[in-house]
C-alpha cells in the first residue's frame, strides 16, 4: 500500500507499530475497501437502517454529527498494511473526511481525522516510504539545535503574523509540537486558517529548514492532548504553562540558506560563516564549541 506524504489539512497520519489511542479500524477479513469502510462507520456512528451503503449517504450522515458538534472534535481510524487495500476506495473515503472537516472549519468548528496507518512485519513499502518523510535526520537536527523558532499563521484577512517560539519538538516523522505558553494570536489565527510555517536557523551558520504545513490546536481538555504535549513537559518545566499545543504536520521541508553560500561558494563555508557570526555578535566559542 502507497500512501502519500502531502496530507489535507486536518488530517494527521500517525506511523508506528503501534497506537496509543482507540480508533475505528477500517478494514474487516483483511480486506480494506468500500465495503468494510462503510460497514465500519455504521457500526460506529450507529448509522440508521435506512443507510443506503454508498459514500453520499454516509457523507449526509457524517455531516449530521458534525452538526451536534459544540467544540473541537478529533475522530480515530486505523488501517492495518497487511490487510488487501482498495487504494481507489481508500481516497473516496479521505476525500470525504476532507470535506467534513472544511464544512466544521466552514461553521466555526474544529474536526481534526487522526489516521493510524499500522505497517506489517518485515514491509519494505513501509520502510521505503519511511526513509522518504519529510522530517529526516537532518530536519530533525536543525530543529534540535535551534534556540528559537518561527511560526507564521494568518489571520480571517489573510494578515500574516510572525510569532517566536521557545518550547518545541520533534514528534515524529511528520509532526512538530510548539507549545502555546503565551500565543493567543497564533492560536486564533489557527483556527481561522490552518496553513502555516514554521523555520528553524542557526543564525551562526546561517542555514536552517522551513516547514510548510497544517496546524491544529490541541487543547488540555482533549483526549489526546497527554500525547502531544509529552515531548515539551520537560523543556518547559514548572516556570512555563502550557495552555495548549499547536501540532504542525508537514507537508514540505525546504533548507533555509544564506546567500553567500550560493553567491560565493569559493569561500563561503560554515566555518566561515560562523566566524562571521562571532564578530558580529561580539561573542566567543567556549571551550566546548
Amino acid at each position: 500500500m502507497s500512501i502519500q506524504t502531502r496530507k489535507p489539512a486536518a488530517i494527521i497520519w500517525q506511523h508506528s507499530a503501534e497506537r496509543d489511542q482507540p480508533a475505528i479500524s477500517l478494514d474487516e477479513n483483511s480486506k480494506l475497501d468500500k465495503e468494510s469502510v462503510l460497514n465500519k462507520l455504521r457500526e460506529s456512528f450507529n448509522f440508521p437502517d435506512y443507510f443506503g451503503d454508498n459514500w453520499d449517504a454516509a457523507y449526509d450522515l457524517l455531516l449530521d454529527y458534525v452538526d451536534q458538534m459544540e467544540g473541537a472534535a478529533t475522530w480515530r481510524f486505523s488501517i492495518n498494511r497487511a490487510s488487501n487495500v482498495n487504494e481507489a476506495d481508500l481516497a473516496d473515503w479521505i476525500h470525504m473526511m476532507t470535506d467534513l472537516c472544511t464544512y466544521a472549519e466552514s461553521r466555526g468548528l474544529a474536526l481534526r481525522i487522526v489516521i493510524h496507518d499500522s505497517p506489517k512485519a518485515g514491509d519494505q513499502a513501509f520502510e521505503e516510504e519511511a526513509v522518504s518523510e519529510i522530517i529526516t535526520s537532518e530536519v530533525r537536527e536543525s530543529v534540535e539545535r535551534s534556540v528559537l523558532c518561527w511560526l507564521a499563521t494568518t489571520d480571517e484577512n489573510g494578515q500574516p503574523n510572525v510569532s517566536p517560539k521557545e518550547v518545541f519538538a520533534v514528534a515524529d516523522s511528520q509532526n512538530i509540537v510548539v507549545a502555546n505558553i503565551a500565543s493567543p494570536r497564533s492560536a486564533r489565527n489557527i483556527r481561522a486558517n490552518q496553513k502555516v510555517c514554521l523555520s528553524f536557523v542557526d543564525v551562526f551558520v546561517q542555514k536552517g529548514f522551513k516547514i510548510i504545513g497544517t496546524a491544529t490546536e490541541v487543547k488540555r481538555s482533549e483526549p489526546e492532548y497527554s500525547h502531544w504535549v509529552a515531548p515539551l513537559l520537560t523543556m518547559a518545566g514548572d516556570r512555563y504553562p502550557i495552555h495548549s499545543v499547536f501540532v504542525v504536520s508537514a507537508i514540505a521541508a525546504e533548507p533555509i540558506v544564506a546567500p553567500s553560500y550560493r553567491l560565493y561558494p569559493s569561500e563561503t563555508t560554515e566555518e566561515s560563516q560562523i566566524q562571521s557570526a562571532l564578530r558580529t555578535y561580539g561573542v566567543t566559542r567556549d571551550k566546548d564549541g
